[in-house]
């Protein structure tokens, strides 16, 4: 992702994300001039997932903050599926 903000510097985000049996996943991210999280994340089954993130701080903030904890938890919906409209061809008659 390249992000061009007016007063700011252009950023570049780079992500990757590997999934191994489509049960868990490891990934990183970089973000130019500012830091670097790695990411886990764990499937409990279609509904649930768990995940953790450890941000680095490696800009100048650094010498402020040794970096961010971060727990995720998702829940995916499963909503029906929207009714079809019956089409009605008016050369056709019931």
């Amino acid at each position: 992702l390249l992000k061009a903000v007016g007063g700011a510097p252009v950023q570049l985000d780079l992500n990757a994300r590997f999934i191994f049996k489509r049960m868990v996943s490891l990934g990183t991210s970089y973000r130019t001039g500012d830091g670097l999280a790695i990411i886990a994340e764990f499937n409990y089954n279609d509904e649930y997932r768990i995940g953790y993130a450890y941000d680095l701080t490696l800009s100048d903030f650094k010498n402020h903050q040794n970096g961010s904890h971060e727990i995720m938890f998702n829940y995916n919906l499963k909503l029906p599926e929207p009714p079809r409209k019956k089409t009605i061809d008016p050369r056709y008659y019931y």
